[in-house]
């Protein structure tokens, strides 16, 4: 995937997102308790999730695809990293969002205040939600060792983490 695109595709679709409920949605919603609790607790496991997967990442720091990825050019570690901060960020903001519309009336906003709050709440949702797939798909990727044979393309001088292995145990 685009590094470009890569980095600005949660952003977009949360937009999208956003300018759908804008135009075609309603904020009644908002008057549903069941629905801001869906989102609250679908942004509490996506945290969750999100902060098992940087604790884990920290934790394998001593892996080869761990250390290839700190060598990697373009600081692809610290922008995992990010990637995972951006997640729980969004997250969080949407959480925020829908906790405080399950104890105050939102829809009491004068104008096309409850419209706007609506629309920031799913752009939120929305944004967090490929955020995370960003996220899940670039850790799936890297548990599986893929980041480590596109490095055997990339270097061809190192061997992918998946020769080192398959080497050290022939050898034993």
């Amino acid at each position: 995937m685009d590094l470009v695109w890569e980095r600005w595709y949660p952003a977009c679709v949360a937009l999208l997102g956003a300018l759908a409920v804008y135009w075609f949605g309603s904020p009644d919603f908002l008057r549903k308790e069941n629905a801001l609790m869906f989102l609250g607790a679908l942004g509490a496991i996506a945290i969750g999730f999100t902060t098992s997967s940087l604790t884990i990442l920290i934790a394998i720091e001593d892996r080869p695809i761990i250390s290839w990825l700190r060598r990697a050019p373009g600081e692809k570690y610290k922008q995992l990293l990010s990637y995972m901060v951006h997640t729980i960020t969004w997250w969080s903001v949407s959480l925020i969002l829908a906790g405080s519309a399950l104890f105050v009336d939102l829809t009491r906003i004068p104008g096309r205040g409850p419209m706007i709050v609506a629309t920031l709440l799913i752009g939120l949702s929305v944004g967090g939600g490929a955020a995370w797939f960003r996220i899940s798909r670039i850790t799936v990727s890297l548990l599986r060792g893929d980041a480590a044979l596109s490095t055997h393309r990339m270097h061809p001088e190192e061997p992918p983490v998946e020769c080192q292995k398959t080497a050290h145990s022939e050898a034993a």
